[in-house]
């Protein structure tokens, strides 16, 4: 049985909440790969990234992705 298919069960089980659709998880799954496969089509530059980097992430993630209180983006297993 998969996570999603357990989920599913425990909930009707409790009467709680509802899985996520597939659309929900798709919306949500914002990991980038250092290739750059993930990313939202457009474009950008290296400057407006860090800019954005600064402004949205660093805040948990540190200024260099590895200190903070959320999980480290670089160096992982």
């Amino acid at each position: 049985m998969t996570d999603h298919e357990e989920l599913s069960r425990d909930l009707g089980r409790y009467g709680v909440g509802q899985p996520a659709t597939e659309k929900e998880i798709q919306n949500w799954n914002i990991d980038v790969a250092p290739t750059g496969e993930g990313l939202p089509p457009g474009h950008g530059t290296v400057k407006r990234g860090a800019q954005i980097y600064a402004g949205t992430c660093a805040q948990c993630h540190g200024p260099s992705g590895v200190e903070g209180p959320g999980p480290p983006l670089v160096g992982g297993r």
